[in-house]
């Protein structure tokens, strides 16, 4: 198992930073179109929205792995040493089910609108919500390794 969230994490960082410099390139065109040439494509602020949100969710798992989301710290200072790894444990466990709920309601979005196009690039919807199950099984393996190495 942790050779596999290896490769995942460092999938999931070569992932985010090619769609990064994608979305640079894009909005740099956007922006030369929109005032340069006096014309925007149609598809570059719909694919900049979608890389947007595929750079956000899909580097969650990032920072899962890290220690670097949003989290009450002051429980680190009022809580006892020994209280501390069970609060730990508590928050995995609380993350592996929002992983989960993000797993399952993702694929069921994903199936929900595939029959959606968006207009500007003519794809199914789909593959915008097809971030969020990504993103759940990328944040349940890290967290995984987590407690494997809590362990």
């Amino acid at each position: 198992m942790e050779t596999l969230s290896r490769y995942a994490t460092l999938f999931i960082e070569y992932f985010s930073k090619v769609l990064l410099v994608l979305l640079v390139m894009i909005v740099s065109w956007i922006v030369f179109g929109r005032y340069v040439l006096s014309a925007t494509p149609a598809w570059g602020e719909e694919l900049a929205k979608i890389l947007m949100v595929w750079i956000a969710l899909t580097s969650a798992s990032m920072a899962i792995r890290t220690d670097t989301h949003l989290r009450l710290s002051i429980i680190d200072f009022i809580l006892p040493k020994k209280y501390m790894n069970m609060v730990h444990w508590v928050v995995l466990i609380m993350m592996s089910v929002f992983s989960i709920f993000f797993i399952i309601a993702g694929f069921q979005l994903v199936q929900l609108t595939s029959t959606n196009t968006l207009p500007g690039l003519r794809i199914s919807s789909s593959w915008l919500y097809l971030a969020v199950p990504i993103s759940g099984l990328a944040m349940l393996l890290q967290i995984i390794d987590k407690g494997r190495r809590m362990l």
